[in-house]
């Protein structure tokens, strides 16, 4: 990644986790943005989530609210031509770090 995208990427981050935070508790609890992936034309960004139930819900949350984050984002990215189209994923890495820790303990 080139220093224009981390940069692009971490004021992303920044501003969807503002979102993540009013994610109502009985949809998701403890909303985690792990990470932003901005491709290198800038069109799009994966946003990675996480929480520590309901994360399928959440993401489903932040996806409808994308056009109200992307409009956030045009205030803070006012430099770029285009602002990057959000697409969140659920992070199935974290995930998998439960799994493993769950086995681990077992051992």
């Amino acid at each position: 990644m080139s220093r224009r995208t981390d940069q692009i990427s971490g004021i992303i981050r920044r501003i969807v986790a503002s979102k993540a935070l009013t994610v109502p508790p009985n949809i998701a609890t403890v909303v985690n943005i792990t990470r932003v992936e901005v491709s290198p034309d800038l069109k799009y960004a994966d946003v990675y989530v996480t929480a520590l139930s309901g994360t399928p819900e959440a993401v489903g949350h932040l996806h409808r609210r994308r056009s109200e984050i992307r409009r956030d984002l045009g205030g803070e990215l006012s430099s770029l031509y285009t602002i990057p189209s959000l697409r969140f994923h659920v992070d199935e890495r974290s995930e998998k770090l439960r799994k493993l820790d769950a086995l681990i303990d077992r051992l």
